[in-house]
């Protein structure tokens, strides 16, 4: 009797621990903790959306406005590579979640900041209210981009190698 009454009791915590554990990961207002990084999520005042950013934004300080007497506004920085950025998120996600985002017809914008070098410093992540996507997914996209991606980069004269920062806008479709 006393084991079968502990069988259950562990069988409960397990239970409300996964429970626990999954509701942390939906993405809701306010701030989440993954592997150390700190998430800060904000509903959008513009539509049924949520903003999620890492809060460590130590390397996006302002970019200088002159280098040699030329304005780095000038640069016109493009990136060569953008057809690339759907295979790290796809890679980074995985099948199942990529099939449950598809029958969703789901999509994630933001924007991501590179260095001058190309390597991802932050992604910026605009979800719908009740996404399929948890913050485990999104911290997954944001280090698989960090570890194995780069963008190419292109300005007048190189000027973006001077910039602390460059970013550019996205959006991922799963709908096609």
């Amino acid at each position: 009797m006393k084991n079968r009454i502990k069988q259950l009791l562990t069988t409960i915590v397990c239970i409300l621990l996964v429970i626990h554990v999954q509701a942390q990961q939906q993405i809701r207002e306010g701030k989440l903790t993954i592997d150390g990084n700190t998430y800060e999520i904000t509903r959008s005042s513009s539509g049924p959306y949520y903003l999620v950013w890492n809060m460590d934004r130590s390397e996006l300080r302002p970019n200088r406005e002159m280098v040699n007497g030329i304005p780095l506004e000038l640069a016109n920085t493009k990136m060569t590579n953008k057809n690339e950025l759907m295979e790290v998120v796809c890679e980074a996600l995985g099948a199942e979640k990529r099939a449950q985002l598809s029958t969703q017809k789901e999509k994630i914008s933001g924007w991501i900041y590179y260095r001058g070098d190309g390597s991802v410093i932050n992604i910026v992540f605009k979800v719908i209210d009740h996404t399929k996507l948890t913050l485990n997914d999104l911290f997954k996209i944001e280090e698989t981009f960090k570890t194995r991606f780069k963008a190419n980069l292109e300005s007048v004269g190189n000027l973006h190698q001077h910039l602390y920062h460059i970013s550019f806008n996205y959006e991922w479709n799963f709908d096609q």
